[in-house]
């Protein structure tokens, strides 16, 4: 019986406490309905506001491209013969004139080693050919002072003549004997170096690197065919396509910004270097190619990148939230807030550039709060609640200043 009446005692205890609260929350919302009739019946609407602020802006639009290196080199040989050694692999860093791939040399040696022997023997023939013409000519001076004293008849002297100029042609043709021997020597030279294999470019660049290989050792090569590819990737080449529309606000060097999603927190800067002189028929589009700054390596050609071309850039201007801009009974403009009834006032206004986040205002100059979202249940004198993000952004902006 006595264990009957505790829990007796409990159980009313325990509805007196739920009592108890219940009559605590009434109040609350009853206050919370006074509060929502009070706004049903003076008219407050619900909306969202944002602030015109003092700013730089740049009107930008993104587009999506492709990345190319700026410089490609083709490396082939200058001669043909079995590839021994490729000495580089891809992705290799190398300078300027590197030899980057080998050729058997042993064919190219041994005409290069018949070179220097026919211009040995040719420099020999030469020399003789040089002492036979001293002596000839000795002797021919000798025949003139000979036949000048009657010593010597003129048929005699004639044929000692024709033996000098014979003498003297043989002496020509050892001497252009030698030259043949001699650029037979240095192209003979030059086939055995170019065994060798390098990448030379005409760009002042010190380094490039190595983008694919296209042949495997051991394979006979033929003279121009190509082993690999070097790439300059220092700076990059960004390629996109404009439509008509924005065609005309292109200019050389206008300054762009490249993101790719393998680097979501880096911004690469770029500039446009070179814009077709047409637009392509099925599209009406023009190419535009931007030269992309890549001094740390970090974009690679081929990366998909979203490239965002800064049409026009302002400093210091008046400008409201994108959102803001509304049409209404067919004129374009703002919702003001007057800071103290809350109440809301249509204002026309002349834009300037825009982007995706904010409008320039031209004129008039106005400043303080404008409706962001709800404009539709608007018109000129409604009555809005108060917007706590509107608050946040006033404290956000004093902690500026």
């Amino acid at each position: 019986m006595k264990k009957k009446k505790v829990i007796i005692f409990i159980v009313i205890v325990f509805f007196l406490l739920i009592g108890f609260r219940l009559f605590q929350t009434i109040p609350e919302k009853l206050n919370a309905n006074s509060n929502n009739m009070r706004r049903m019946m003076q008219g407050e609407a619900n909306v969202k506001t944002g602030l015109v602020t003092i700013g730089d802006i740049a009107e930008e639009e993104e587009f999506s491209g492709t990345l190319n290196a700026k410089n490609k080199l083709l490396v082939s040989p200058r001669v043909s013969g079995q590839l021994t050694k490729i000495k580089v692999n891809i992705g290799d860093r190398i300078a300027k004139g590197s030899v980057v791939a080998l050729i058997d040399p042993y064919s190219y040696q041994q005409a290069f080693e018949k070179a220097q022997a026919s211009l040995a023997i040719a420099n020999a023939n030469f020399n003789k050919a040089d002492e036979d013409l001293k002596v000839s000519a000795k002797e021919l001076e000798n025949y003139k002072e000979l036949r000048k004293k009657g010593f010597l008849s003129q048929s005699e002297y004639d044929q000692y003549n024709a033996k000098h100029i014979a003498t003297k042609a043989t002496f020509d043709i050892a001497k252009a004997n030698i030259e043949s021997a001699n650029a037979e020597l240095k192209n003979a030279n030059a086939n055995l170096k170019a065994c060798e294999i390098k990448a030379i470019w005409d760009t002042s660049d010190p380094y490039r690197y190595v983008g694919e290989r296209f042949v495997e050792e051991g394979i006979w090569l033929n003279t121009g065919q190509n082993i690999m590819s070097v790439l300059q990737i220092e700076k990059l080449t960004g390629v996109i396509f404009i439509n008509e529309e924005r065609y005309t606000l292109l200019k050389k060097d206008m300054n762009a910004v490249v993101k790719t999603d393998s680097w979501q927190e880096k911004i690469f800067n770029a500039k446009i270097t070179n814009i077709s002189a047409q637009l392509q028929e099925d599209s009406r589009q023009a190419r535009v190619e931007l030269e992309v700054d890549n001094r740390e390596g970090l974009l690679k050609p081929g990366m998909f990148s979203r490239i965002i071309l800064k049409y026009r850039e302002k400093q210091n201007v008046r400008m409201i939230p994108a959102n803001a801009f509304y049409t209404y009974e067919g004129k374009k403009g703002v919702f003001l807030v007057d800071p103290e009834s809350k109440a809301v006032t249509f204002t026309e206004i002349v834009t300037g550039i825009s982007n995706k986040d904010f409008i320039e205002v031209l004129s008039p100059e106005i400043e303080g709060e404008v409706v962001t979202v709800g404009q539709n249940l608007l018109n000129d004198g409604k009555i809005i609640a108060s917007n706590d993000d509107t608050q946040q952004q006033r404290k956000g902006k004093q902690g500026k200043k």
